[in-house]
């Protein structure tokens, strides 16, 4: 879907970054509270890098983010 590619994108835009922040900084806020939610629920690491999240963690991701373009 377009809504995990953007994601994808975003998470590896910034290579050896700490994925929670980096995402939140290109959120929305909304978005970037279910990150936060999301992250505490699924129990990732708040030092998590991009590509140590498995395929079906940003599946997951994707689905519960709103994504939209300009967020």
């Amino acid at each position: 879907s377009s809504a995990l590619n953007r994601l994808v994108h975003l998470g590896f835009n910034q290579r050896r970054k700490v994925l929670l922040s980096s995402l939140k900084k290109v959120l929305s806020e909304a978005d970037g509270r279910i990150l936060t939610a999301f992250w505490e629920k699924e129990a990732l690491s708040p030092n998590a890098r991009a590509e140590e999240l498995a395929p079906a963690v940003w599946v997951k991701l994707a689905g519960e983010l709103s994504c939209q373009e300009g967020a």
